[in-house]
């Protein structure tokens, strides 16, 4: 058990250390990069969708109906929001400088911040985890994800 715990803790450094690296890069910065991703997350939604039921009925005993309803496409929307909105989210907010300062201007920048970590909760597995990555993706971060152990599929 020790062993599998240190094999464990070796594979979250290993996973956090290549976020890092990644993120170091500026490549998550990149508006290009930013709508790549949350494209990517539509993608897995709309082509996933049965994989994705299938899983949320073997582990809650959910419906193919309510798992579309209460976790696919509450993701689905909020990815499409964050596609047709991250350029708007992500641009300088011009602002009044200080008098000392004319005829200088200020903006306020939205840069992403780093590494994400999504820790998953057991009852709705899925929104709950995806919902937060794509507002994470949007802003150029990396995210990792630790889904709930109660829900192995």
């Amino acid at each position: 058990l020790k062993m599998a715990s240190q094999r464990f803790k070796d594979r979250c450094a290993s996973i956090q250390s290549s976020h890092r690296s990644l993120f170091g890069t500026r490549k998550t910065a990149d508006m290009y990069w930013r709508t790549i991703q949350l494209k990517n997350c539509i993608k897995m939604c709309e082509e996933g969708r049965l994989a994705i039921a299938k899983a949320l009925t073997e582990d809650l005993g959910k419906s193919t109906f309510e798992a579309t309803i209460t976790e696919i496409d509450v993701t689905l929307l909020e990815a499409r929001d964050a596609l047709s909105n991250v350029e708007s989210w992500s641009s300088p907010v011009y602002t009044s400088s200080p008098g000392a300062l004319m005829p200088a201007f200020c903006e306020i920048r939205k840069e992403p911040r780093g590494t994400t970590l999504v820790i998953g909760p057991f009852n709705y597995p899925f929104s709950t985890c995806f919902g937060p990555a794509v507002s994470a993706l949007a802003a150029g971060n990396t995210v990792g994800f630790k889904p709930s152990e109660l829900c192995p599929a």
